[in-house]
């Protein structure tokens, strides 16, 4: 079975566009949780960069993630783990988490270094944020904002493209924590213009965030 369950969310002005928060139920939704094998999400949405024109073909870039089980999990659990899932241009590569990118090769770091730890007091494992084993039915509450935590800049990695400001931190909402925890790096977004400058400024290193989102799970 693959697809996506979709429920209807009222639009809010475009106005509303640095970011979001909200709060999904963690719960184990299968009787009997058959291994790594299992992948599917619970409710989340996807955070797109919202631009003044039509958006731009062929350019997928986002945040993504939430809570779910995955079949590159290593330590797989019954109960649901949280990732961030932030996915560079068209999926060359993503970032679920400080050190925990597209692949665990380390000399191929295809999003391993896209999130920056940013909380003393979470440390984030790169197979997933834990829950308690056991939750069902309570309440996870996390969002992102676009704090300024890193200097935009006018030069990448040598080349004459910009890297905006924009370092989308990671917050959660839980019974033992609450407060930011780790943030994309906007170089994340921006390397991909590196390669092909006419793509600087497009992505959400720069952009402010669409505010009318998908929820809905992916299976």
């Amino acid at each position: 079975m693959a697809g996506y369950l979709l429920v209807p969310n009222e639009k809010v002005p475009e106005a509303f566009n640095a970011g979001f928060s909200m709060y999904v139920a963690a719960w184990p939704l299968v009787r009997e949780y058959p291994g790594n094998r299992f992948q599917t999400g619970l409710f989340g949405t996807w955070m797109h960069a919202q631009y003044d024109s039509p958006d731009p073909k062929d350019l997928y870039s986002d945040i993504e993630g939430g809570l779910g089980w995955w079949r590159d999990t290593r330590f797989a659990t019954e109960t649901p783990k949280f990732i961030m899932g932030g996915v560079a241009l068209n999926f060359v590569e993503w970032a679920n988490g400080p050190g925990a990118g597209k692949g665990r090769d380390w000399d191929h770091p295809e999003g391993v270094y896209g999130v920056a730890q940013l909380s003393p007091w979470v440390l984030w494992p790169p197979d997933g944020l834990n829950l308690k084993q056991g939750t069902c039915g309570e309440l996870f509450g996390y969002g992102y904002l676009p704090l300024p935590l890193i200097p935009a800049k006018s030069v990448t990695a040598g080349i004459h493209v910009p890297t905006g400001d924009h370092c989308w931190t990671l917050f959660l909402g839980t019974g033992n924590f609450k407060g930011p925890v780790a943030f994309f790096t906007p170089y994340f977004w921006s390397r991909a213009s590196v390669d092909n400058p006419r793509l600087a400024g497009l992505f959400l290193d720069t952009r402010p965030s669409q505010p009318n989102r998908a929820l809905q799970m992916e299976t």
